[in-house]
């Protein structure tokens, strides 16, 4: 906490802090091998408790966040899934975020293919901690046992 922004930071414990939100999340299921969800989180913070203080780290968070996914078996046997969500966090602004993902059973062998941050967004979860870019892993998945059926 600071007292303004010409002071420096020092720890300090809190009492009393108290948030308010709504966490909303449901599931459709399409198709037998298709589903769709959709979330929303919704939070606020009572920043007048701070009397008057800064605080680096306590209002943090994000104030909204919404995403809809999609995730389900095309012909092929290929397993795809797909997330797309928004993220308001407080006083620091929205920023989209979008991840795919692709996999096929082979037996013993499952090969996949991870995209994440598909639009190269630049944000911060923590101030000042620049989170990754676009990035993606391919790779192989080997099993010594198989189940048939295996979701994920």
């Amino acid at each position: 906490m600071r007292a303004n922004p010409n002071d420096i930071w020092r720890a300090v414990n809190i009492q009393n802090l108290q948030s308010t939100g709504i966490e909303l999340s449901t599931r459709i299921h399409l198709a037998a091998s298709q589903e769709i969800s959709l979330e929303y989180t919704g939070l606020y913070g009572a920043q007048q408790q701070l009397t008057g203080l800064q605080s680096k780290y306590v209002f943090n968070y994000p104030a909204h966040q919404a995403s809809f996914g999609w995730q389900g078996t095309v012909p092929g046997r290929v397993h795809l899934r797909a997330r797309a969500g928004v993220t308001d966090n407080y006083q620091a602004g929205a920023y989209p975020l979008m991840e795919l993902s692709a996999a096929r059973d082979f037996g013993h062998v499952r090969p996949f293919a991870q995209f994440t941050n598909v639009t190269n967004t630049g944000y911060e979860e923590i101030q000042g901690v620049r989170m990754p870019g676009r990035a993606y892993l391919l790779g192989m998945e080997f099993s010594m046992f198989h189940s048939l059926g295996r979701s994920h």
